[in-house]
């Protein structure tokens, strides 16, 4: 640590601020731990520090005041002093991630506890852990592949214990191995191929998935029953390959909720996803019913913090869903949002997620002066808020001139500088530009439409112009701004 570089820009900070509380407050327990950490001023360093958790914003949080809190001194040493202190937390940091994976994976426990118990010969005690450890898996309600390892773990070293005191060992724990292997294959396989289609449709990847046909087969024939999980991931699989089946998707969605707790979180987060995705992707095709399943799909992973990364809500998925309020005019779960929610999102974008947030609100409340004024004073730069910010003030500019005509002039420089943006090299994947492009190029068309032709002719028109487009952002938007045309 240098003298100019700020606490806020250490390492340790940087690590720490992806913690929640509880998380903090095992840290702490850690560090007063004798077993684990013997110098009991990094325990009160850490308190210090830990303070200003999670924005580290607050004027008192400065390397002066924690220099003369730890040494009485801010002189050079002292600095330097604290700077070695900061490099051991770190390492401590490093050996509690170890012990929470240790502490909170069972399976990696129970392995090594194996391990433990084989090297010391006590077969007899081996074998009443691993009985009981088998109990606690089944009683545990998740069923993916982590559960099936685990289980063949056990089969397999309660059979090579057995053969410590029998010469063809126990045929019983080597049946439930290959039980539990083959079901951890084919899971694994079957996600894994999920993941492939899942590329294939949105990031228009060319992979070769006919080699999948006959893992997909033999699950059907053998596992499809056996539980909700291999079956879920069977029909979203059908789904990728008829690419639309309305019928097939509220089925799936109907089993995910009812067994969302056989799966894993991350199993969790990965259907959610594709499931979300779906519903967007109809939803933009103009199929406005789609956005009650929507909610209830986003609401399911709130309840649940299924969409959380580490400590943090993405910003992306933050603003996905309260967009996704606000069009539906659920006012009242927009509120909700900025009340619950926005405090799981990073603390350095807390603020302006809440300005867009606002914003998007007002405008689908038609107060589109107020929606301008909130999205202009978003300073947000990161790509998120960069693509809701433009074509949320070319919406605003377009929906103030309908009865102000001296927004025209604006609005026209606008869409060119909306375009400019989206046409530099470089900056987005194409499909992203391309979205927003044809955007543009409709409400162009809206704005410059002939004025000799019939109204009918140039709704018709229009309409199908905008129809053609493989994929185009506010679809249903310009679709409206077309049927109010005069």
């Amino acid at each position: 640590m240098t003298k100019t570089k700020r606490l806020i820009d250490s390492k340790f900070i940087k690590l720490i601020q992806l913690l929640n509380k509880e998380e903090i407050k095992s840290f702490q327990k850690f560090l007063k731990s004798p077993y684990f950490n013997k110098k009991e001023h990094l325990a009160k360093l850490f308190d210090l520090l830990s303070n200003a958790h999670p924005k580290f914003d607050s004027p008192r949080f400065n390397k002066t005041t924690i220099l003369k809190k730890m040494f009485s001194d801010t002189a050079p040493t002292f600095e330097n002093k604290l700077a070695k202190q900061m490099t051991e937390l770190v390492q401590l940091f490093d050996e509690f991630l170890k012990h929470q994976i240790v502490k909170e994976d069972q399976t990696v426990s129970h392995s090594l506890l194996a391990k433990a118990l084989a090297q010391k010969a006590n077969f007899e005690l081996f074998a009443s852990k691993a009985k009981a450890y088998q109990d606690i898996l089944n009683e545990h309600p998740v069923r993916d592949s982590k559960f099936y390892l685990a289980q063949f773990s056990v089969s397999r070293d309660l059979y090579l214990q057995s053969l410590q005191t029998s010469f063809d060992g126990e045929k019983n724990y080597l049946l439930q191995s290959k039980k539990h292997l083959d079901r951890f294959y084919y899971l694994t396989k079957l996600v894994l191929i999920c993941g492939l289609f899942a590329r294939n449709k949105l990031l228009k990847d060319q992979s070769d998935l006919s080699s999948m046909n006959e893992t997909i087969q033999h699950v059907k024939n053998h596992y499809a029953d056996d539980s909700p999980v291999f079956s879920i991931y069977i029909q979203l699989i059908e789904l990728y390959q008829y690419e639309i089946d309305d019928e097939l998707y509220e089925s799936i969605v109907d089993c995910f909720r009812n067994h969302i707790d056989l799966f894993s979180v991350e199993q969790q987060s990965n259907i959610l996803y594709q499931l979300t995705n779906y519903a967007a992707g109809r939803i933009k095709a103009n199929q406005k019913q789609f956005h009650l399943t929507l909610i209830k799909l986003y609401q399911l992973g709130l309840k649940k913090n299924i969409f959380l990364n580490g400590a943090y809500l993405p910003e992306q998925t933050f603003l996905n869903i309260a967009v996704c309020f606000s069009i539906a005019k659920r006012f009242d779960l927009v509120e909700q949002m900025i009340d619950y929610e926005l405090e799981k999102l990073p603390p350095d974008s807390q603020d302006s997620a809440k300005i867009l947030i606002l914003a998007f609100s007002e405008f689908h409340k038609g107060n589109f002066s107020k929606a301008l004024i909130l999205v202009k004073s978003c300073t947000a730069n990161s790509l998120p808020y960069l693509l809701r910010i433009r074509l949320l003030t070319i919406r605003c500019l377009y929906e103030l001139r309908l009865t102000n005509h001296s927004y025209e002039d604006t609005l026209i420089s606008y869409i060119r500088s909306y375009e400019s943006f989206f046409k530099r090299a470089n900056t987005f994947k194409s499909e992203i530009a391309e979205d927003y492009l044809n955007f543009s190029e409709a409400l162009r068309a809206i704005l410059f439409r002939n004025p000799l032709w019939p109204l009918d002719k140039t709704k018709a028109t229009l309409n199908q112009k905008i129809t053609t487009y493989d994929s185009i952002v506010a679809r249903s938007w310009l679709f409206d701004k077309v049927s109010l045309l005069k």
